[in-house]
């Protein structure tokens, strides 16, 4: 789960600072926009964690 974190953190970053350059506040957008990349990243993995081992059971 911690890479699927790390994922989505880092295209979080990159959209937060993107954000950035036009709105301001550089470090509210990178947070932002980090912590929606992690929490998706986070479910992302989850769920192809979850396929992974169903598919090994049967």
């Amino acid at each position: 789960m911690a890479i699927g974190m790390v994922a989505g953190a880092v295209p979080g970053i990159i959209v937060g600072l993107i954000i950035s350059l036009f709105l301001g506040h550089a470090a509210m957008w990178v947070s932002i926009a980090g912590a929606i990349g992690i929490i998706i990243g986070l479910l992302i993995s989850r769920v192809m964690y979850k396929k992974k081992g169903q598919r090994k059971s049967h």
